[in-house]
C-alpha cells in the first residue's frame, strides 16, 4: 500500500464530507481507493476539539514506587510507571483498549484494597500491568493478564495542558476470594 499525504487524506475527506475542492490534476486521485486505507485515514484526521489540538497534553507522574510485588512477581520502577503512563495517555485522549476497555473506573466498592494512597481522590482507573515487561496495547483479546496499576488522571489544564498522573496501587486478581474481585499488591 502506497503511504498517504496528508494532502490526498484532506482531499479524501473533503470529498466525503461534499465539500468542493479544485483539482488541477485529475490523475493523482483516479485511483485513491487503491491508495488509502480507511482505517489510517481516520487516524490521520482523528476528530478532535481545537482547544485539544491547541494545548498538547505535558505529562507529569507522581508517587510512582522503586518496586512492587503482585502474588509472587516482582515489577521494576519502568514497568509500573510504563503502565501508569499508558493509562494516563489513554484516559486523557478518552481511548480504551482491549476487551476490558481498559483504562476504566476502579469503584474499590468492597473496600477490599485499603491502602491506596491518600493523595489519590477522584476517580481511579485500572490499566493492565503485564509480567512480560511489556506494555498492554489491547491486542490480545483472551487476557489482559492478573495485575493492574491503578492511578488518578487530572483533567488537561486548557491553558499549560498540564497532566498530572498520580500512582494510587496496584492490585492483582491473583488469590483473590471471588471472580472478578482483587487483593491489594505491595510497593515500596
Amino acid at each position: 500500500m502506497k503511504p498517504v499525504s496528508f494532502l490526498t487524506a484532506a482531499l479524501f475527506f473533503s470529498l466525503g464530507q461534499s465539500l468542493v475542492v479544485p483539482v488541477e490534476d485529475v490523475t493523482e486521485i483516479s485511483n485513491i481507493e487503491d491508495s488509502i486505507d480507511l482505517s489510517e485515514l481516520e487516524g490521520i484526521l482523528e476528530d478532535r476539539s481545537l482547544e485539544d489540538r491547541a494545548v498538547r497534553p505535558k505529562f507529569t507522574y507522581h508517587g510512582f514506587p522503586r518496586s512492587a510485588t503482585c502474588a509472587k512477581h516482582t515489577y521494576s520502577k519502568a514497568q509500573v510507571h510504563d503502565a501508569g503512563e499508558q493509562a494516563g495517555k489513554l484516559q486523557t485522549r478518552n481511548k480504551k483498549l482491549g476487551k476490558g476497555k481498559y483504562p476504566h473506573v476502579y469503584h474499590n466498592r468492597g473496600r477490599e484494597i485499603k491502602n491506596f494512597e491518600k493523595k489519590c481522590r477522584g476517580p481511579l482507573y485500572e490499566f493492565p500491568i503485564l509480567q512480560n515487561k511489556k506494555v498492554y496495547f489491547g491486542t490480545n483479546p483472551d487476557d489482559p493478564g492478573t495485575d493492574r496499576v491503578v492511578v488518578n488522571v487530572s483533567k488537561k489544564n486548557k491553558k499549560t495542558g498540564k497532566v498530572d498522573v498520580t500512582f494510587c496501587g496496584l492490585m492483582t486478581h491473583t488469590g483473590a476470594k471471588n471472580k472478578g474481585a482483587f487483593v491489594q499488591c505491595h510497593w515500596k
